[in-house]
């Protein structure tokens, strides 16, 4: 599958593995080695959700915020890359292979998303 393909080729490890907070809603996120498989099983289960489901994952993240817990960069970033394959956008950024941001909370409309009013 080339989505799994492109994604392992964007996530190699580095030597140098300590995650940086930025921002409130921002996270510098470095490859560490196991991140790969972590990633790919977070795309699997998010990957069987309905759309309403990741809608609430992403809110429920825009309360929590960001916390600098690598762990939570990996997560996200698979529900980045889910909400691209079913939708063609995300309310997470990822720039540069490296910055996760969060938005504003979001609702379904029209079986994509919006920021909410």
């Amino acid at each position: 599958m080339q989505f799994k393909q492109d994604l392992i080729l964007s996530l190699s490890p580095t030597p140098h593995t300590l995650p940086l907070q930025l921002a409130p809603m921002e996270l510098l996120l470095i490859p560490r080695p196991g991140d790969r498989e972590r990633l790919l099983g977070h795309i699997e289960t998010f990957s069987s959700n309905t759309l309403e489901e990741l809608v609430d994952v992403y809110n429920k993240s825009c309360e929590i915020g960001i916390t600098g817990n690598p762990f939570q960069g990996v997560r996200l970033l698979a529900l980045h890359k889910v909400f691209l394959n079913i939708c063609g956008t995300s309310p997470i950024s990822w720039t540069d292979n490296m910055l996760l941001s969060l938005g504003k909370p979001v609702e379904v409309v029209d079986g994509g998303w919006r920021e909410k009013s």
